[in-house]
């Protein structure tokens, strides 16, 4: 009996779902397995990641796949922003009503189960090695072989802990990835505790505001020296359009980031081109910043403790140097301002009387919560596999890696003629040390046809990203996709990688590849190599600019792209 299956695919957050999901849309009887490290698929929106608190940053309509509406809306919303446990419940019924060959996405799903390594043998099949990580279970190494692989591991899987000097200290550390896992025994009211959470992003936030609503004694650390608070905005409704995220999934709104996506128009020219649409331009993500600034209520809210001013964001709105999220709940800045004490300091130490900061003072903790974010990394292949699949990895000296920085130095003098604004970014840089991802359209490895590599990209709607991804990820393991020549893919990998790195410098200049603003530009690109024109079709020209790409938008996308493929046949 044959032990190798047709695909593998490692992770299954919402982006390994959808590779699943659409591959065995296009091969129902293809032998496929997919493996999850936590305890329930769904990665962020899984049931063991579920925590009090945990709230959309994408709307209704936004938050589902064309395949499969979401229902009706729930009554508890905030500019159609809801709780994560409707998107929960969303993918677990997703996960049953898929049915393949006679088993479901369910069925075919190994949860609890790290990856430990992932190689390719002599005969050109890949292994992937792990073990059971549930409690109590032998962690015997299994082996698993697959034809091709879909990598869907994203970079929501590896806590990015910081390494404390640690003086006997009794409080427990949770970084934020276990936070649902704990919500119980942390929040409980009984007995009343000392909580500190380091970070100042969304997930630090997040956890902060839970805490202080159960009731604890909460301080927020956010390091002195870092990008700072992050940048929340207070969603409200802006027209016809019931949040900022709306707006963004809309081509009028990419235009208002200077975007090599695309063609440019006179519209685009004249905001990134001229000096007056530059100056208005940045007014707009300025005023847009003030707003949310005078909603928080930093200056003017009189129960405020002390510190709470420094939670006022220094990041730039149009750069988005900074952590971004959006508050959903309207007595969010009236809780940390009047119950959590706020501190912008480095943490000198840990010891066994709590927090010490380099400037003081000492914070007593019994539990400590991080916020730190993740790492963008793959830690299941080896160093020789990440130089030869284009991941992220240390530079070395050679003439590949000279080849990849001339092709930089050209896109990057290309990008600073067409956008001068992108030659100077803010003053917070994350300085880069190592190279960048090098893979065609964020997916597709220049050297290896028989994987691909989905989620490592940064866009303001994930769930749409993740069904364009897989479609056009499955075309190109099935040979589909008629491609450029690599020396043109290895320009555009080059012009996404550096424009990335100008353009949002908060993620851009680490390994990582943003697309937020250009999210519908992205699709447009990834579905316009597969000839996919449905999502466009009878549009007229001002529906095409400001209608909201919805999850419906794109329902016909597929069946599309298979009868393109009879038609070729």
């Amino acid at each position: 009996m044959d032990d190798t299956f047709d695909v593998i695919v490692v992770g299954v957050g919402i982006f390994g779902l959808q590779a699943a999901r659409t591959y065995l849309d296009l091969h129902p009887e293809a032998k496929l397995l997919a493996l999850e490290a936590y305890e329930h698929a769904g990665g962020v929106w899984g049931k063991s990641r579920w925590y009090p608190g945990f709230w959309t940053q994408g709307g209704y309509g936004l938050m589902e796949w064309s395949d499969r509406p979401f229902g009706d809306l729930p009554k508890d919303h905030n500019c159609y922003l809801f709780k994560a446990e409707y998107v929960i419940d969303y993918i677990e019924k997703y996960l049953d009503s898929h049915v393949y060959n006679g088993k479901s996405l369910r069925d075919r799903i190994r949860c609890s189960f790290s990856v430990d390594s992932v190689s390719k043998m002599p005969e050109g099949l890949w292994s992937i090695s792990g073990h059971s990580n549930k409690p109590n279970e032998p962690q015997e190494t299994t082996v698993y072989k697959a034809r091709k692989v879909m990598i869907a591991s994203g970079f929501t899987s590896i806590p990015s802990i910081p390494n404390f000097k640690n003086d006997n200290f009794s409080g427990r550390i949770i970084h934020s990835s276990n936070f649902g896992r704990e919500a119980d025994t942390i929040l409980a009211t009984a007995p009343k505790k000392h909580i500190s959470v380091l970070g100042g992003g969304k997930s630090a936030a997040d956890m902060v505001y839970a805490a202080a609503k159960a009731g604890h004694d909460v301080n927020w650390i956010i390091r002195k020296h870092g990008s700072g608070p992050g940048l929340f905005a207070v969603p409200s409704k802006m027209g016809k359009y019931n949040n900022p995220t709306e707006i963004m999934m809309t081509r009028a709104g990419t235009t208002l980031s200077p975007s090599h996506f695309g063609k440019p128009n006179l519209w685009t020219r004249f905001v990134h081109g001229t000096w007056l649409g530059r100056w208005l331009l940045l007014n707009i993500f300025h005023m847009i910043g003030q707003d949310s600034i005078k909603k928080a209520g930093f200056d003017s809210n009189e129960k405020a403790l002390e510190g709470f001013n420094k939670m006022k964001p220094e990041a730039n709105e149009f750069w988005l140097n900074a952590a971004v999220g959006m508050v959903q709940v309207e007595d969010f800045w009236p809780t940390i301002a009047e119950k959590v004490h706020v501190y912008r300091n480095d943490i000198s130490h840990l010891a066994s009387d709590g927090i010490h900061l380099e400037d003081g003072p000492v914070i007593p903790c019994d539990i400590f919560l991080l916020g730190t974010g993740f790492k963008e990394e793959y830690p299941f292949f080896d160093a020789a596999e990440h130089t030869r699949l284009g991941l992220s990895h240390p530079p070395t000296s050679n003439a590949e890696q000279d080849e990849w920085l001339s092709l930089q130095e050209e896109a990057d003098k290309e990008i600073i003629s067409r956008f001068p604004m992108l030659a100077r970014g803010p003053g917070f840089q994350k300085t880069p040390r190592v190279t960048p991802f090098r893979l065609y359209n964020a997916i597709a490895s220049l050297s290896d046809p028989t994987i691909v590599f989905l989620g490592c990209v940064s866009l303001v709607n994930m769930f749409a990203g993740a069904e364009w991804q897989a479609l056009w990820a499955s075309a190109y393991l099935d040979g589909n996709i008629e491609l450029p020549s690599k020396e043109e893919m290895k320009k555009q990998i080059a012009m996404d990688n550096q424009w990335s790195r100008r353009r949002y410098p908060f993620y851009g200049e680490t390994s990582g590849i943003c697309f937020d603003m250009e999210c519908v530009l992205y699709g447009d690109r990834l579905l316009k190599e597969l000839g996919c024109t449905s999502h466009i079709d009878g549009l007229s020209g001002w529906q095409y600019w400001t209608k909201v790409n919805f999850a419906n938008q794109y329902k016909g996308v597929m069946g599309e792209y298979v009868a393109n493929l009879k038609k070729q046949n």
